[in-house]
């Protein structure tokens, strides 16, 4: 009976090189990278990081962005081995940018309370959709509130809605660079508050 032909031979990556980054400095990307000098070559490594790269983006408000990728032969003087580099090109795109932060708790009054926690969120309108950013921000904002003496406080965002570009003259003039606007809004719920009440005892 004829013989099974020979597998390939694996092939191992000489090079891994990423382009068309400006948003991340190289350390931010090597944490997601799955693949580096001196592995084999797997399709499931090379997907895995191309998704790890898109989500790294899309979470930092850059949902246009697209990652593709290809191995190519380089030779880098007549006569030598080709070597395998793996080739991850990045585009970028707009970014989503937030028009408005509207902070809203269950209770009556409290402007103050709610300016200070829209404060603490940290972002503000033209500032990029950035979800680790936010996500720090109600983080912040249920730790002032816990200091306030509020007991279980819960910080919920609803989705986000698109909306048109903001009139505001130096907001407006980003949106060349702007995939969509957004509305950011974000319900608290307050909780119970301690009160501390201080007895004077006498003798």
């Amino acid at each position: 009976s004829a013989s099974a032909a020979p597998s390939p031979a694996p092939i191992e990556i000489d090079e891994v090189t990423l382009s068309g980054v400006t948003v991340f400095k190289a350390t931010d990307l090597e944490k997601v990278v799955e693949i580096s000098a001196g592995d084999r070559l797997e399709r499931a490594k090379v997907v895995q990081t191309a998704r790890n790269v898109r989500d790294l983006y899309r979470n930092a408000g850059y949902e246009e962005v697209r990652i593709e990728t290809r191995l190519v032969k380089r030779v880098e003087r007549p006569g030598e081995e080709a070597e395998n580099v793996l080739e991850i090109s990045v585009s970028e795109g707009a970014p989503t940018r937030i028009a408005e932060v509207d902070v809203e708790d269950d209770r009556k009054g409290g402007s103050n309370r709610r300016r200070s926690a829209t404060a603490k969120i940290g972002l503000k309108p033209g500032d990029v959709y950035d979800r680790e950013k936010l996500l720090g921000g109600f983080r912040a904002v249920q730790d002032a509130l816990t200091s306030w003496d509020f007991l279980s406080p819960k910080i919920e965002e609803e989705p986000v809605e698109t909306v048109p570009a903001p009139e505001n003259p130096e907001l407006k003039s980003l949106s060349s660079k702007t995939a969509r606007w957004v509305r950011v809004k974000v319900s608290v719920q307050l909780g119970d508050r301690v009160n501390f009440a201080f007895r004077d005892n006498t003798v």
